[in-house]
């Protein structure tokens, strides 16, 4: 796929999706992140393991607040 605007082929950039850790969301609710892991554990907050990190897709709770 080209950008006509730039004429780069972009097929193989790289998706960007905004994402914190559990550390950085905490932080930004003004909770601890034990808050954060429960609310994973029992299903109030969608999380995804990349590797030994834990995100939070910011984009899922955007179109979830939107339903």
């Amino acid at each position: 796929m080209t950008d006509p605007t730039t004429n780069l082929d972009i097929s193989n950039f790289p998706v960007f999706v905004p994402a914190l850790t559990i550390e950085k969301y905490a932080y930004s609710l003004g909770v601890t992140p034990h808050v954060v892991e429960a609310w994973i554990k029992n299903k109030k907050l969608k999380s995804v393991k990349i590797g030994r990190r834990r995100l939070i897709n910011l984009v899922s709770i955007m179109n979830e607040l939107q339903e």
